[in-house]
């Protein structure tokens, strides 16, 4: 994917993006060939430069690829019982977020940034 400025003298394309920031909108050439216009949120846009991130696809592959997950005994009997329970310690402070959760937050963002315009 490519990025290319649209400087305010662009009159034509700055009023097409200011409808897509309303809805998405299709462009259609005059050959017949359509195209989309749709505004990108924060989410899209991490998630196109985590894609990009050659060393991290690389990483979530590898680990796709791995065959078995350790079970918590196995786990348990690796760090002893006392680093064991420091693990669990560890994750109870850390929030868990469901993804119903975040796409909430990522809706409330949008609100908020629409908001700023």
């Amino acid at each position: 994917m490519k990025t290319i400025p649209v400087s305010k003298r662009s009159r034509g394309i700055n009023v097409l993006l200011k409808r897509a920031r309303r809805e998405n909108v299709i462009l259609r050439s005059a050959d017949g060939k359509e195209f989309l216009l749709a505004g990108l949120d924060d989410f899209d846009r991490e998630i196109e430069l985590a894609r990009g991130n050659k060393a991290l696809m690389r990483l979530l592959d590898a680990r796709a690829r791995q065959s078995q997950a350790l079970s918590l005994g196995t786990v348990k009997a690796q760090l002893g019982d006392a680093g064991f329970w420091r693990l669990i310690e560890r994750r109870r402070k850390q929030p868990t977020v469901t993804m119903a959760e975040m796409r909430k937050r990522v809706g409330a963002g949008r609100a908020q940034s629409a908001k700023g315009r």
